[in-house]
């Protein structure tokens, strides 16, 4: 129900036609999977009524890595938090699986267009208009992971000997985000 209620309060606050995040069409309650078993039967071994939510489908996704990783995409990525944020969302789990980059060409072969979006919003919390302290705190901390992982995607680029350690950033007891330098 979390998520839903993101992505509600997301399309409410005209954060889906920005394009920081999928689009929402939706959302339906007590879904009989046993109707769509031929179709669907990885979802028939629950053997309850599921919930399902409708979002965009957006082909060709690659997960932001050190292989995808650019300074500009940080920012973007930075930049769609920052928005998700002003609608008073938090995303709760701010790790690189839930950024995702697509590339599509533009009208001219030299024009690419690039789009940066958060997905998974299971762990998000949405807020009313007015923020606690400790839920502003929360949004910062949130923002401050975000702004954090570039400068250590960056340095494990130029890193001249890898190795088998790894830097992590814990906040609260949870890896959002292991790097191998």
């Amino acid at each position: 129900m979390r998520e839903k209620s993101a992505y509600e309060k997301l399309y409410r606050s005209g954060i889906c036609s920005q394009g920081a995040v999928p689009d929402y069409f939706g959302f339906l309650e007590n879904v009989d999977v046993r109707r769509w078993e031929p179709e669907m039967p990885a979802f028939a071994q629950y053997g309850h009524p599921l919930n399902a939510i409708f979002i965009e489908y957006i082909p060709g996704m690659q997960m932001l890595d050190i292989d995808t990783f650019s300074k500009a995409r940080m920012e973007k990525f930075s930049h769609g938090l920052k928005i998700i944020h002003k609608a008073h969302v938090l995303h709760g789990d701010p790790r690189p699986r839930n950024t995702m980059m697509v590339t599509a060409q533009g009208e001219s072969e030299e024009e690419l267009a690039e789009r940066v979006l958060w997905l998974d919003f299971a762990h998000a919390a949405t807020y009313c208009e007015t923020l606690s302290q400790q839920e502003e705190a929360c949004f910062i901390e949130e923002a401050l992971i975000v702004e954090q992982r570039g400068p250590l995607l960056e340095r494990s680029l130029f890193a001249s000997h890898p190795s088998h350690n790894f830097f992590s950033i814990k906040i609260r007891s949870m890896t959002v985000l292991s790097v191998q330098l």
